[in-house]
């Protein structure tokens, strides 16, 4: 059975289907469903995840995304007041957007940092986040959280580098 599940994982992995994982975080882009060619690696040294890659315009929203799939970072998440991110980047802006499974739009709530070469703690409180223009508003409900992902801000970006300290529950 064993053997049987590692074989069917590899060809999963092969066809695209699984992004790449390092810790708890899993790397995505545009090039996995929407026939665009934006990369995404993440990789994980001593804790800290880096996040790196480029946002083509093949797809006419290219994306490139980060997302944690940390349960109970997420359900701990559920009743706090929001985020502490710790990141150190390459001077390119960046969404932290808390998806909830209430957003069929895709419009979710986020905060749109800039980034510096020096390390940088943002304290996110959920009340901070905001929706894009484009999507239906609703009020943020913590209680529907799914995930926690950071995303690219614009395209084309030659070269993103985002280097993910810690992130931690706002109390």
């Amino acid at each position: 059975m064993k053997k049987l599940l590692l074989v069917f994982a590899a060809a999963l992995m092969c066809s695209g289907l699984f992004a790449q994982v390092a810790g708890n975080w899993v790397a995505y882009d545009d090039a996995e469903g929407n026939g665009g060619s934006s990369t995404a690696t993440a990789t994980e040294n001593n804790g800290v995840v880096n996040f790196t890659g480029t946002v083509t315009t093949q797809y006419q929203y290219g994306y490139a995304g980060i997302r944690t799939d940390d349960a109970e970072f997420l359900e701990a998440l559920k009743t706090a007041k929001g985020i502490k991110l710790t990141v150190k980047g390459d001077g390119k802006k960046y969404s932290v957007r808390v998806e909830t499974n209430d957003r069929p739009d895709y419009c979710f709530h986020q905060f749109t940092f800039p980034t510096t070469a020096k390390e940088n703690t943002l304290i996110i409180p959920f009340n901070k986040l905001t929706q894009e223009p484009w999507g239906k508003k609703v009020p943020f409900n913590p209680r529907n959280i799914k995930t926690v992902s950071i995303h690219t801000v614009g395209q084309p970006i030659e070269l993103y580098n985002l280097d993910i300290v810690k992130l931690e529950i706002l109390k």
